[in-house]
């Protein structure tokens, strides 16, 4: 026979999956974006907003609750990388950019506008390039994409977390694929015919407009080996530093900010800080758990390309 004693809790567990659908596109579930599928209709394919995430696959890694009311305090990987499932609160609307990008609030004045385009290059060579502009933008932030040969493109998701940064700063963003990558034609060379990609995006830009280049891992490489005189700065993520055997912001007076994680696999934060050491105005942002790829910490490099846009 049980017996009930009065000291004794009882705890119903209840099942919540509100979502407020806010006429954007929402992924809750941070890192495993599109992994639902509506009640009734078939999966959702790659690119599909999560309309309905009351119809779970197994592979959705957080199956309780995404209650997506609330607040003031948004908090940013909201299911996957925080264990305690505290409600996430959204008031203002949300803008994503690529695979995984962090959530940022921005006003309705301020939501960006994407614009796809082509751009010429040469008669062998049209790059696809994405402009994303919020209102009144103070800048504009050029983002290159890591290796082509190992997947690299405009929608990387730390090129996604950087583009983020300079959005949340209210900056104008601009990513694009290199030559011979992702919607790009032409052939990977790699990386002199990438500068002239690179120079081929800036020429396309306002002349009057200010620039800051940046770019990821091998894209970092590109742009820091970049001397364009309409760079106000470099802003770069992971440098492998391979590339190229000389690189411009080296010897240049120009700010150039960097950040790497402790454990990259392929040039550690202490060993680009012992490869720029004389580099002649750079500072390096040390991510302490992260690796190359940034897993986990991309919310920081969104962050850290927020704030150094916002004080420029």
């Amino acid at each position: 026979m049980d017996v009930s004693f009065a000291q004794h809790d009882v705890i119903r567990a209840v099942d919540l999956d509100f979502v407020a659908i806010l006429g954007v596109e929402e992924h809750l579930v941070s890192g495993f974006d599109r992994a639902d599928v509506r009640p009734h209709g078939d999966d959702l394919g790659p690119g599909q907003p999560l309309s309905d995430l009351r119809g779970r696959r197994d592979q959705d890694a957080a199956t309780a609750a995404a209650f997506a009311l609330g607040i003031t305090e948004l908090h940013q990987d909201a299911v996957v990388q925080h264990f305690d499932r505290q409600a996430v609160v959204v008031v203002e609307r949300s803008f994503l950019v690529g695979h995984g990008a962090q959530r940022y609030r921005y006003g309705a004045s301020m939501e960006p506008v994407l614009e796809s385009m082509r751009l010429l290059v040469d008669d062998a060579v049209s790059l696809a390039v994405d402009v994303l502009s919020p209102a009144e933008p103070l800048g504009t932030f050029v983002a290159c994409h890591p290796h082509p040969l190992f997947g690299g493109s405009r929608h990387d998701t730390v090129v996604a977390a950087m583009v983020d940064g300079a959005l949340a700063a209210r900056w104008r963003a601009v990513r694009f694929d290199f030559r011979g990558a992702g919607a790009s034609t032409g052939e990977h060379s790699g990386g002199e015919a990438e500068r002239v990609d690179v120079v081929a995006v800036l020429d396309s830009l306002g002349a009057n407009d200010r620039l800051v280049l940046g770019g990821y891992s091998f894209g970092a490489d590109v742009a820091l080996s970049s001397a364009d005189e309409r760079i106000e700065r470099w802003v770069c993520s992971a440098p492998v530093l391979n590339v190229f055997d000389q690189f411009a912001a080296a010897t240049d007076p120009r700010p150039t900010h960097l950040i790497a994680g402790a454990h990259d696999q392929f040039r550690s934060s202490s060993a680009l800080r012992e490869a720029t050491a004389r580099w002649r105005s750079t500072d390096i942002t040390e991510v302490a758990t992260a690796d190359h790829f940034f897993g986990g910490a991309r919310a920081k490099v969104t962050a850290w390309v927020r704030e150094i846009l916002a004080a420029s």
